[in-house]
């Protein structure tokens, strides 16, 4: 139960800033250029996916 919990928080920190959870999960990406605005459209398309996901399956 706490593994959902932890998953769920940080899929709406992504749902919520998703240039900065790109930042923090793809850190090894440094130097790069900055995402687009479909990149960030996508991640929170995919973070609420995910959460739906996490919900039902795990």
């Amino acid at each position: 139960m706490i593994g959902k919990l932890v998953m769920t928080a940080l899929m709406i920190f992504g749902l919520a800033k998703p240039e900065l959870f790109l930042k923090v999960t793809e850190f090894w990406k440094l130097g790069r250029k900055a995402p687009n605005a479909n990149t960030l459209k996508a991640t929170q398309v995919l973070c609420g996916i995910a959460i739906v996901f996490i919900w039902i399956f795990l």
